[in-house]
C-alpha cells in the first residue's frame, strides 16, 4: 500500500452486498473535474511545465505498477508476452486508426479548430478508462473492499 493511504482500506473487510463503490465513484468525479480543469488551464500553462506534469504521472504510475509487479512476484515473461500480444492484437483490429477516426469525427460534430483534439481525446480515453489501474482497481474494491488502487489512480 503507499504511505500515506493507510485510512484507505479496512484489511481483511468485504465489499458488502448493496454497498456503494465508493471508490468508483470518486474516480469518475476526480476524471470529470481533472478534464475540466486541464480544459480550463491547459492554454495559461507553459509547454516545460505541461511537460513535467505529464513526466510525473508517467513516472509515478510506473513506480505503482513495478511495486504491485514486483510485491505479487509477477513472471516477467508473462508481462513481455502480454504486452506483445496486447500490441498484436491492437494492430491487427487497427485499434489506433478506430480511435483517430472516432476523435475526428467526434471533432467535427462539436465543430472544434485544435489540431490535437483527437490525440488529447485518445490519450484521455487510454488513461481514464481503459487503463489497468482502472480496471483492477474497481475489480479490488468490490471483491475485496480495498479501495488503495483506484483512490491511487483517481490522484494521479
Amino acid at each position: 500500500m503507499p504511505p500515506g493511504c493507510a485510512n484507505w482500506v479496512i484489511e481483511g473487510r468485504q465489499q458488502q452486498e448493496g454497498e456503494m463503490p465508493v471508490g468508483s465513484i470518486v474516480n469518475a468525479t476526480t476524471v470529470i473535474l481533472g478534464s475540466v480543469v486541464g480544459l480550463l488551464v491547459r492554454q495559461a500553462l507553459p509547454d516545460r511545465i505541461k511537460r513535467i506534469i505529464f513526466q510525473a504521472v508517467g513516472l509515478a504510475t510506473l513506480v505503482l505498477g513495478m511495486q504491485m509487479a514486483l510485491g505479487d512476484g509477477v513472471n516477467f515473461l508473462v508481462l513481455i508476452f502480454s504486452l506483445i500480444l496486447g500490441g498484436i492484437l491492437g494492430e491487427s483490429v487497427q485499434l489506433s486508426a478506430r480511435m483517430d477516426a472516432l476523435g475526428e469525427k467526434l471533432k467535427a460534430r462539436l465543430r472544434l479548430k485544435s489540431p490535437r483534439f483527437t490525440e488529447g481525446l485518445v490519450t484521455a480515453f487510454l488513461i481514464f478508462c481503459v487503463g489497468s489501474m482502472t480496471f483492477v482497481g474497481a475489480l479490488n474494491e468490490g471483491l475485496t473492499g480495498d479501495r488503495t488502487l483506484i483512490f491511487s489512480k483517481s490522484i494521479l
